[in-house]
């Protein structure tokens, strides 16, 4: 909680971490509370030092020059030693000039040989415009800073202007003055109108993606679709757009880019209010998602996957707030009721959820945080989320307070826990150690042993019920999906007699029919549905009218008056053992194969197939 509660702090509007700070941002701060020169709304920040598992206020601090509704603390980042806290509202110009309104300005804080952090530069672009918004968001990275202005209306080059389309600004440090200059302005290669391109931002080593959350599609009358835009330096030092992110299936109001975030070839973008699951399915309004892609070594950025919870519902904005480092990724769901079992609904509590990459490159979901005894109404538990080494923070900036109502709070997650991954392989459903009983549809669950000295362990069940039943039909060939089984055996469902010879992932059936297969893996043996073949010709169903003898030691004759152009022969695998594209004659050797049970597929001059199984014995 911050030291001192007060109503409508809005504590934990931002937050970032660098593993030994904490900042945490204030944006409705009133300095002087309750003196004759306060001044409302102006904003703070509060600076954690972590001591072993806890985190101490080191220093709340203030901008040098103050006005009301500066917003000051709206948005912050942490990077070595540097401290970028942006005031999207503030007017005052940083050289003493004219007073803009809503222009914004981005403060950096350093560290002085004592450890104590002061104000060392007021950030702000070359040419200010009135309700830019500069400073809406920040990031910093290796000496550079971007700065989102989601009001900015005019292009870089003064030639175009369109209604808060927004910007991104990059500064670079500069070794000689010490100060961060301007050195870069960001547009989308689309630029329209109250896109709010600027919304969200994040840069790492070369890279930088900006959120446009409002970005609308005029051409099919969607609003607020959303979009991110993906920036990579050049050698020249300059950052050029690589590649615009967008919904392929897009619908009004889904706010694609609201949330962004960077780390090492991963990035994670927030889709706040997409409508369906992470297939495609299951369309709820407002329930949310989070896309995860990987850079390419070409500079690409391919998608790998869609998160979205099992426990989603209308409304929920999952996205609203993500962050990532090393193997995880932490994803905000402001609006979600349910605590971390998903049950006990309160209204708009929030919740955040934690997802760890597998050796397999997926991203699993290994816990849900909540607020846990403190969960309340309105809370918005994860209206922003960091992500550092082993710590994981949640801001919760309506979080009532002792009685102070939307002072705010942050929580602070170590992983201190253990987390161990039961993984059950069974061939049918399996109980678990939390008495339930899991299928295939249900795969994974979790539970929390609890310890006395706060490092619960952290059980997550993988269940994987086998065999994979699934068959391909490419008539008349089966084909059975699960390639690593232990056995397969072919059947007729007429009976369900066994089919001597077909125990090969694929078979051919000689006849029309119905058939099913049999497969055992890993000690369990399960059988398919049953697959109608209607392909087989007449002539196959009366095979004693050609291919004689069969069984053949070795030698195929077949009657001059079917007329046969081609032949091909298939083992049971499906694999082509014979391949004869322009046949004349009335025999065809087949003793350099293995014994064992073939198909001879047999194309007649009048374009017909023709198939027959036959059985080679050279004994």
């Amino acid at each position: 909680m911050p030291p001192t509660p007060a109503a409508a702090r809005d504590f934990g509007r931002s937050i970032d971490t660098d593993g030994k700070y904490l900042v945490v941002g204030s944006p409705l701060t009133t300095y002087n509370l309750g003196l004759a020169n306060s001044i409302q709304a102006t904003g703070s920040i509060n600076v954690y030092e972590r001591s072993g598992q806890n985190w101490i206020n080191h220093i709340e601090l203030f901008a040098t020059s103050k006005g009301v509704n500066d917003r000051f603390g709206y948005s912050v980042a942490i990077d070595k030693d540097i401290i970028a806290v942006g005031a999207y509202w503030q007017a005052e110009n940083a050289t003493g000039g004219v007073r803009i309104i809503g222009s914004g300005s981005v403060h950096i804080f350093r560290k002085d040989s004592a450890d104590n952090w002061f104000e060392a530069q007021i950030v702000q672009p070359s040419t200010r415009y009135v309700n830019e918004e500069f400073g809406r968001s920040v990031d910093l990275s290796n000496g550079q800073l971007i700065v989102g202005a989601i009001g900015t209306d005019i292009s870089p080059d003064g030639q175009d202007t369109v209604i808060n389309a927004g910007a991104a600004y990059l500064f670079e440090l500069d070794s000689a003055s010490n100060t961060f200059v301007q050195k870069q302005v960001l547009n989308p290669s689309i630029r329209r109108e109250y896109a709010h391109f600027g919304s969200s931002v994040a840069i790492e080593r070369g890279h930088i993606v900006v959120g446009a959350p409002s970005e609308s599609i005029p051409s099919v009358n969607l609003q607020y679709a959303g979009a991110a835009y993906i920036f990579s330096e050049n050698r020249l030092g300059q950052y050029v757009e690589v590649q615009r992110v967008f919904d392929t299936n897009p619908n009004n109001g889904e706010f694609l880019g609201e949330s962004v975030d960077l780390f090492g070839k991963f990035m994670v973008i927030g889709h706040s209010r997409e409508a369906h699951d992470s297939l495609g399915q299951n369309p709820l309004t407002g329930a949310g998602a989070a896309h995860v892609f990987e850079r390419n070594p070409d500079g690409t950025w391919a998608k790998v996957q869609k998160l979205t919870p099992a426990d989603r519902q209308n409304g929920d904005t999952y996205g609203s707030s993500v962050a990532i480092s090393d193997n995880f990724i932490l994803v905000g769901a402001v609006y979600e009721d349910h605590d971390a079992s998903g049950n006990n609904p309160i209204t708009n509590s929030g919740s955040a959820y934690l997802y760890r990459r597998n050796n397999g490159g997926r991203w699993s979901l290994i816990q849900k945080f909540d607020a846990e005894n403190n969960r309340q109404t309105s809370a918005l538990f994860s209206t922003a989320v960091g992500l550092y080494d082993s710590t994981a923070v949640v801001g919760a900036a309506n979080e009532d307070i002792n009685g102070e109502p939307s002072a705010g709070a942050v929580y602070a997650f170590s992983k201190c826990s253990s987390l161990s991954f039961d993984t059950v392989v069974a061939c049918q459903g399996f109980t678990w150690i939390d008495g339930n009983t899991y299928f295939e549809d249900n795969p994974q669950a979790t539970v929390i042993l609890q310890s006395s000295t706060g490092c619960d362990s952290v059980v997550r069940l993988v269940f994987h019920q086998i065999s994979d039943t699934g068959v391909v039909v490419s008539n008349p060939m089966l084909t059975a999906i699960d390639s690593s089984a232990t056995s397969y055996q072919w059947l007729e469902c007429d009976g369900w007699a066994v089919i001597p010879g077909a125990n090969q992932i694929s078979f051919i059936p000689a006849k029309n029919g119905s058939y099913a297969l049999a497969i055992t893996k890993n000690g369990c043996t399960d059988t398919s549905a049953c697959f109608d073949i209607h392909s087989v010709s007449l002539l196959e169903e009366n095979p004693e009218s050609f291919l004689y003898p069969n069984p053949s030691s070795g030698i195929l004759r077949i009657p001059e008056h079917i007329g046969i152009q081609a032949i091909r022969i298939f083992d049971l695998s499906g694999k082509a053992v014979v391949d004869l594209p322009s046949f004349e004659g009335a025999t065809v050797g087949i003793g350099h194969l293995p014994d064992g049970v073939y198909v001879v597929q047999m194309k007649a001059r009048d374009g017909s197939l023709l198939r027959e199984q036959v059985i080679l014995s050279k004994e």
